[in-house]
């Protein structure tokens, strides 16, 4: 009797177990449409298979549910109908489910996953259910900057820019046509349209563009309204963008004026101060300079290194850089060449860098 009634539980308990063990199959997947960029609404097409084949099936019914798990996904995809109830299912049928997606504009180029939770309900309560991962790719749109060596161009001035076109889109880009439109008082010396086969995301291309400024053009920044066509795989698109040139961007920055304290510098002195009066001779204005005093004979008083931070030197003004030097009690009485280096900005923001002699005279000891 014991053992009947152990026969009559074990075999009970394995009739609940495949009942209740889920019996979803995810045979595949798409989604419409196949190329998905940022801001496309996107359908979602799952296929699953009842793959129980047990008669007590008959009582189940079945639910898939769509989630976002990772943090990319959650800031990136918006699932607008994510649930399907399929009811029941016969042994070994096929159910096609669709879903609706949002790609948010801005979404970056990457692989999105999405996880799919197919539940068994029997009586209406959930008793299993199995997970699934399906992922698809999301390319970025296709976007284009202009960089080029140089932005700035004098007055009466004919000049020649490298430039490059980059592709920092998320996707590549055939029949590439960059096209440069007109502005006041500056032409374009040349071609101004140019064209490249293609342009591959994270990739970019050179060119050069010859331009010429008037002698009468005030200074200032001027925008060239630029059009770029080009084939996204699908269609042809356009962007309209600008390139800005300065003109009159010419910094002009050199030493007017050396002074010293004492007058009169010997061997062995200490804490000579240097007071460079620095001028910009040029039509632009010169900021964030940092100017750096350098030489093998003379060392820094207060600090390993001579670093003054100057500021803002604007066209046709200047300023004094303060240094502090000490002088070898052996040095031989001479003029003597100091390095100073400048770093610095114009207004657009361009970095330049250029070093200048201060000249100082070391007397004989008395």
């Amino acid at each position: 009797m014991i053992k009947k009634l152990s026969i009559i539980v074990l075999t009970l308990i394995l009739l609940s177990t495949s009942i209740f063990a889920a019996s979803l199959r995810l045979d595949s997947s798409s989604t419409s449409p196949q190329t998905i960029n940022p801001g496309d609404e996107v359908e979602l097409s799952l296929r699953v298979q009842n793959v129980v084949t047990r008669e007590e099936v008959s009582t189940a019914s079945y639910i898939l549910e769509l989630q976002l798990k990772d943090t990319l996904s959650k800031e990136n995809i918006i699932i607008i109908d994510g649930e399907d109830n399929l009811g029941k299912l016969d042994t070994n049928q096929y159910w096609n489910s669709k879903f609706k997606l949002k790609v948010k504009e801005g979404a970056p180029s990457a692989t999105y996953e999405i996880e799919v939770n197919m539940k068994k309900l029997i009586g209406g309560s959930e008793v299993s259910s199995t997970t699934s991962i399906i992922s698809f790719d999301v390319i970025g749109n296709t976007f284009f900057e202009l960089d080029s060596d140089s932005r700035t161009i004098g007055q009466g001035e004919t000049k020649t820019f490298n430039a490059v076109i980059k592709n920092v889109g998320g996707s590549d880009a055939g029949n590439v046509r960059l096209s440069f439109g007109n502005t006041n008082n500056i032409q374009i010396v040349g071609t101004n349209s140019f064209y490249f086969s293609n342009i591959d995301r994270s990739n970019q291309s050179e060119f050069e563009i010859t331009m010429f400024a008037s002698n009468n053009v005030e200074s200032g920044t001027y925008n060239f309204p630029v059009t770029i066509t080009y084939d996204d795989g699908s269609q042809t698109q356009t962007q309209l963008i600008e390139a800005g040139i300065i003109v009159g961007g010419i910094i002009d920055l050199k030493v007017a004026s050396t002074q010293t304290t004492p007058k009169q510098i010997r061997p062995g002195d200490n804490y000579v101060l240097l007071e460079v009066n620095l001028e910009n001779a040029g039509q632009d204005d010169a900021k964030a300079i940092s100017a750096t005093l350098t030489s093998d004979e003379f060392k820094s008083s207060y600090s390993d290194n001579n670093l003054v931070y100057a500021g803002r030197v604007d066209s046709s003004s200047f300023t004094t850089l303060n240094f502090y030097i000490d002088v070898p009690k052996e040095i031989n009485s001479d003029i003597y060449n100091l390095d100073l280096k400048l770093d610095y900005l114009n207004f657009r923001g361009d970095e330049f860098t250029k070093t200048l002699q201060v000249q100082i005279y070391i007397k004989e000891k008395p």
